[in-house]
């Protein structure tokens, strides 16, 4: 689940579909409706500008998605060995981060084609400078990208299975849903819980945050 660049629509995919819907509309219709995926769908977001979306999933592929037009169709497929757990663009805009269920980082460089691989659910911040995974152990963990070296362990005592994650605009704060049926605000800085959000009933495994950063 994911938030278009200029907040107009949510995009929500799942067992084999994508949906889009407008945020400023009553109506519970999607505004685009795609069901022409073989697998279900574990990951997506958008380039900067909104001209196309990058998913990840099951079928062990990640793709890009121009959205130049209500014909969602895919130009370009990036094929991995296992099922694809979660995927991120590097604020570059040229790199796309790919996590698998054998535990393996793919890097995607959309320009060139170059490709690498990293052994370490991730997500980078917004100014590329940390990224953050998310894992089964209960925790996520905040690392420097230029070292790969980890600044802060994210732990809760009552956390469980820690499922998805989002900075903030301002890179200062972090929000993961977990297990345990709890969203947490976390302090980047400090690594403190400073909110708990309750109600859901059962696991919370998508978070989108909508939150934006203004000039100063």
């Amino acid at each position: 689940m994911e938030i278009t660049p200029n907040r107009q629509q949510l995009a929500a995919a799942g067992y084999q579909h994508i949906r889009m819907y407008d945020l400023k509309s009553l109506s519970e219709d999607p505004v685009i409706n795609f069901e022409g995926i073989s697998k279900n769908v574990t990951a997506l977001g958008f380039q900067e500008d909104g001209k196309w979306m990058f998913t990840g999933g099951e079928d062990s592929t990640a793709k890009i998605w121009d959205l130049r037009s209500y014909n969602l169709h895919v130009s370009r497929i990036f094929q991995v060995n296992s099922p694809v757990t979660c995927a991120c663009l590097h604020p570059n805009q040229a790199e796309l981060f790919v996590g698998d269920q054998s535990g393996v980082i793919h890097i995607w460089d959309i320009k060139t084609e170059h490709y690498e691989q990293l052994m370490i659910n991730y997500l980078d911040s917004s100014s590329g400078s940390m990224m953050v995974t998310t894992s089964a152990d209960h925790t996520a963990r905040i690392w420097k990208t230029a070292d790969f070296s980890q600044m802060t362990e994210l732990n809760e005592s009552n956390q469980r299975w820690v499922w998805d994650v989002a900075f903030s605009a301002d890179s200062q704060h972090i929000i993961t849903g977990s297990s345990d049926n709890v969203a947490r605000l976390w302090s980047v800085e400090s690594g403190e819980v400073k909110r708990e959000y309750s109600g859901h009933q059962k696991a919370i495994s998508a978070i989108a945050f909508k939150d934006v950063l203004y000039p100063s």
